[in-house]
This record gives C-alpha cells, structure tokens and sequence, in this order.
C-alpha cells in the first residue's frame, strides 16, 4: 500500500477515496481563514515559552489560546469529535476530583488554584491545538521553533547544560526533525537518523540521559522499518545487533569520560527519582480516595523521603518534601486519589495505542518526530510531573495520539475495502471460469 500523511478529515477523506499523499509530499504550513500562518505559529510558540506569574506559573501562549479553545469547543460540539471529547471528558473529571479532594482536604487556596489551573491549561491548549494540528501536522513546526527561539531569549540567565536540558532539548530535537522532514525528500530518514545519532551524543555530554536513549531508541526503530521496507530483512537482525552494539559501546565511553564531572549527580538523580515513587506510593497508600491536596508538603512525607533517601545510599536529597512521585500518574494519586489518575491511565493506554500503531504504520516524512513526542510523552507519563512545560508537551502529544487514531482508522478502512474488492474480483474470475467452462470449447 502507498504510503501517505493524513492531517485531518480533509486527508482523511482523500485517503478514503485512493488519493494518497505520497511520502515526498511538499510541506504544508496552514492557518485557514489566517494569513501569514508561520509567523502566527511562531509567535504563538514564543508565548508558550514566556512565563508570566500570577499566583502560580502560567505561559502567556496558553492565555493565547483560551479564544481558539473556546471556538474549538463550540466546533467539537457540532461535529461530534469523538476522539476528542473522550480526552476532554477524562481530564475534566479529573478536574472536577481535584476540586472536591482540595475543597475537603481544606488545601491552601493559592496552592488549590495552582493545582486546578494545571489541568485547565491542559484543556486549553488540548481544544487549542486540536484545530491547529488537523489542518496540517507541520504546523507544530513554527510552534517548536518559537518555543525554542523563546527559551533560548529568555533563558539565557542558565547555565547552558540546564537551558538545554530542562526546556531547550525538547523543541530543538523535533525542530531539528520537521526542518528535515521539510527540506528534504529522499534522504529524509537517513537524514533523521543522523541527527538523532548527534542529539543523543550531545545529550550525553551535558548529562541528559533520557533524551539520549530516547534518540538513540528513534534512530533504532527508524533505520529497522526503513530496513523492512527496502527489502533487506535478512540483514535486519543483524543490523540491528550491531546498531545495539555500538550504540552501547559509544554511551558507555561518554558516560566514562563525562564520569568525573556527573558522576555523583547522576548517582543522586537515580536515588531521587526512586525514592520520590516510593515516598509516592507510601502516601498514596495512607490516602487513596481524597489524596492530601495540590501541591502538597509535607514534613511527615518529607521525613519518609529523606530515610528512603539514606536508606538507597545518598546522604542528602533536595527534593525531600517533593510530593510528585516524578510520575503524572502518582502525582495525581498523591494529591487528589486514585479517581484522579484515571485521565492519565487513560492518556498512557494511548500513548501504548498510538506507539503500536507507529510500528505498523506506511512510514511518512514526519514519522520520526512524532515517534519522538509519543516516546517523550511516555516517559513523562511515568517519570516525571505535570509541572512547568510539561503540560504544554502533554496536550500537544494528546493532539498527536488523536491524529494517529484517526490515521488508523482511516488506513484500516481503506485497507479492508482493498481486501473486499480483490476478493470481488477474485470471485468474479472464478464463476467466469466456471461460466467458460461449463460453456465448453466453441
């Protein structure tokens, strides 16, 4: 079957009726009925990376789009957006536990609202993007490449390693990937895979693991579907064996020769992490059904983190009174209960669905940089808070598991009216034979 990109229902129709979009398909950046749709992405990029405070964090891109979610509501409503409502059912639900668990928990009001606001910018930015990203995926290039030119102006007060590190790495990785996806059209995967290769060893050098494996792991998967297509599967295990080979071999080197300068902070980081799931989980067990509110410290949980802490090997922790759990999904267990989390098991099951999916899929241009945003948004999911950014990151990656849903469906559809077409003519043939046959020579 031809490979082909499908954005919203408009390509999902053209897909439908056998009008496909090849892989060497030109870029597209639309903003219907807007003109100058880069700039408008681009600046709405930069706002999501401008922090403002009041009372809490919050990022003058979301205030930016409450007008587009509102309109996009009202959209989602009359079209019947199956695929999105569910999203916005769970995570208003979640919404409304946090409210009730926060209000009977009697949490500071400044911290409750903190609390509530997270989830609300979810849904914003969620309704936001959805119109966004179904008029063309290569939308969210623009809006990377503002996020990055942002964090990059008003950062600059960081040390380089953590700008790059906790805001930069991000955006720069799927920029990097849609300038390639943009520019180029036949090399586009080789291409791909070459600057996963030097992301990975740059994340590396500045300590940021995660971002390294995750590239690494991209690269891998990316080079072994293009492998399968080209008809070289004989060669594919071992390809992929000596791709698993080096890849160790080269992170084993760079973490020894980056030893000396993180070597304790990547021993303190490992500790912290467990020891916040444990810390997590021990408070979860003590108040499963209302949690102990938004952004919850506790002195009692923080004690428990610090013997835990010891307990592994690390004599001091700064994260001691963390109540995250360095998970989105024990974070909303430990602060609103268990009902609480039900948004982002629901959010994980998709993330699982769509990555599926990714592995079976016709490969397109952009196949790289949303395999990266689903690979990104899992990690999160399990590893790390819904602070900071990381909201931004999950309601775009909710848009991108959509649009793979969707894509699914359509592909699944076309495929089985292919099936029922040649098996129509397959009979046909048949009782024309028959016909011939019965009929005997003339």
């Amino acid at each position: 079957m031809s490979t082909a990109t499908v954005s919203g229902p408009a390509d999902s129709r053209r897909l439908a009726s056998g009008r496909y979009e090849p892989v060497g398909q030109r870029a597209k950046i639309t903003l219907r009925p807007f003109p100058f749709a880069p700039l408008i992405l681009f600046i709405l990029g930069f706002l999501l990376a401008t922090e403002i405070q009041f009372v809490g964090l919050v990022f003058a891109g979301e205030i930016a789009l409450i007008p587009a979610a509102l309109m996009s509501f009202a959209y989602s409503v009359r079209e019947r957006d199956g695929e999105l409502w569910k999203f916005v059912g769970f995570y208003s639900f979640t919404l409304f536990v946090y409210i009730a668990a926060d209000t009977i928990n009697g949490t500071v009001i400044t911290d409750a609202l903190r609390g509530w606001a997270r989830l609300c910018f979810v849904l914003v930015i969620l309704l936001g993007m959805r119109p966004i990203l179904s008029q063309s995926r290569f939308n969210l290039f623009p809006i990377c490449a503002g996020m990055l030119a942002g964090y990059l102006a008003l950062k600059h007060d960081l040390k380089s390693a953590e700008l790059w590190k906790f805001y930069a790495a991000p955006v720069a990785i799927a920029s990097g990937l849609y300038l390639i996806a943009w520019m180029s059209k036949r090399f586009v995967f080789l291409l791909s895979c070459v600057f996963l290769l030097i992301a990975a060893i740059s994340f590396m050098l500045i300590d940021a693991r995660a971002g390294a494996a995750f590239c690494l792991m991209i690269a891998g998967i990316t080079a072994a579907r293009v492998a399968a297509v080209r008809r070289v599967r004989r060669l594919l295990p071992v390809l992929l064996a000596t791709g698993v080979v080096l890849a160790g071999l080269l992170t084993f080197f760079i973490l020894n020769q980056t030893n000396d300068a993180y070597g304790q902070r990547r021993s303190g980081s490992n500790v912290a992490r467990i020891a916040a799931m444990i810390t997590a989980a021990e408070t979860i067990a003590q108040h499963p059904l209302l949690g102990v509110g938004s952004w919850s410290s506790s002195a009692e949980a923080a004690d428990r983190h610090r013997q835990i802490t010891e307990e592994l090997g690390q004599a001091y922790d700064a994260e001691a009174a963390n109540q995250t759990g360095h998970s989105q999904i024990l974070q909303a267990f430990t602060e609103a209960g268990i009902l609480a989390g039900l948004a982002f098991i629901y959010y994980l099951w998709r993330l699982l669905r769509a990555l599926r999916w990714m592995l079976r899929k016709p490969m397109d241009r952009l196949y790289a940089v949303e395999f990266y945003f689903l690979i990104n948004g899992l990690w999160a999911c399990l590893f790390s808070g819904l602070n900071g950014p990381q909201r931004i990151y999950v309601a775009i990656t909710i848009c991108l598991c959509i649009l793979l849903t969707e894509e699914e469906k359509v592909y699944n559809r076309e495929l089985a009216r292919r099936r029922n077409a040649y098996r129509e003519m397959l009979i046909a043939g048949i009782r024309q034979g028959r016909r011939l046959a019965e009929a005997g020579p003339a």
